[in-house]
């Protein structure tokens, strides 16, 4: 039988990563998955450990960067040397379960897109992404509203695409969130998708991930927004829902990550100042409509201002308290 899933694994610098990968490669039982991993220019030693990664699956594909052209170049480049029907994308550092996203694919009803649960571990705290319901087929314009809401996020690690659907280099070279313009792309072709409560993915923030960096390019988020902006009269997605996306995803974390990750000042300032921009041109009514969390989180934003940092901070040490959810 042919391939079913191709795994995308992409390297960088990952000798530390090597124990964990040698462990999620090792629970990998069925024939009908194919590993491609890619290592984008390391210089730490991870390329000496190719071959013996390479021998641990017999469907494995090895690819070389010379030199390093980032994440999204990178899987662009993994894309044309994939063999199966779907691909799932997983990154060097996290737990994967390949048996379980085969079952995943199984209970997908044969969808473009299946949306499998997974788990966002920070210190003692975990988050659970939930897929949508997987009761039926969704279709249409649904996957962008799913994002637009925040239903579904542009993580690619907790979803399952099928090749076809992916096109040529789907990936923005970005370098932050170019997970999230594949994903959005995906979903402007409406998409068949299904939501199967499978966990099939636990993703840890660690000190040194781009999700962690201590300067955060807050202009990437506005750039993903252009391109939601540029797509949503497509879907019929109202004014509204494009204001309550702007706050969810540009405005509160432009407000709060800076802060979070410890930034130079210039780029916590630049972050307020971004933030407070979008919330003086948004109706903060709107946004209670659908989140009143939400809600609570831009009224902090632009009636704290300069304030913003030392409450964030200060939220985030009080127990029960959960500022970033």
């Amino acid at each position: 039988m042919g391939v079913l899933l191709s795994i995308v694994l992409t390297l960088h610098n990952s000798v530390d990563d090597v124990t964990l990968i040698r462990r999620n490669i090792a629970a990998m039982k069925s024939s009908r998955m194919e590993l491609v991993i890619i290592d984008d220019g390391s210089s730490d030693g991870t390329q000496n450990h190719l071959d013996g990664l390479a021998a641990l699956w017999d469907r494995t594909k090895i690819l070389r960067n010379t030199a390093s052209v980032g994440v999204a170049r990178a899987r662009n480049y993994a894309l044309s040397h994939v063999s199966g029907e779907y691909v799932w994308f997983v990154d060097s550092d996290d737990e994967w379960n390949a048996e379980t996203a085969l079952k995943a694919l199984a209970k997908g009803q044969g969808a473009d897109v299946v949306v499998a649960r997974a788990q966002i571990v920070e210190g003692k705290q975990t988050r659970c992404l939930n897929p949508p319901p997987g009761r039926r087929l969704y279709g249409g314009s649904d996957m962008f509203e799913f994002l637009a809401h925040g239903a579904i996020h542009g993580y690619l690690w907790d979803k399952l695409f099928r090749r076809s659907i992916l096109g040529k280099d789907p990936f923005a070279p970005l370098t932050s969130q170019s997970d999230f313009t594949g994903v959005i792309r995906v979903a402007d072709k409406c998409p068949t998708l299904a939501g199967v409560d499978f966990l099939i993915y636990v993703h840890r923030l660690r000190r040194g991930s781009i999700t962690q960096s201590k300067n955060p390019n807050l202009d990437n988020l506005v750039l993903c927004f252009e391109l939601f902006q540029s797509m949503h009269e497509r879907h019929n997605v109202s004014k509204n829902l494009v204001r309550y996306f702007s706050v969810w995803f540009v405005a509160i974390p432009a407000a709060f990550t800076p802060s979070r990750n410890g930034a130079p000042r210039e780029t916590v300032v630049k972050g307020i100042r971004l933030a407070k921009a979008l919330l003086r041109i948004t109706a903060l009514t709107s946004t209670w409509r659908y989140s009143k969390a939400t809600f609570v989180r831009a009224s902090i934003v632009r009636l704290a201002g300069p304030l913003v940092p030392s409450f964030y901070l200060t939220a985030r040490r009080i127990k029960g308290v959960n500022i970033d959810k």
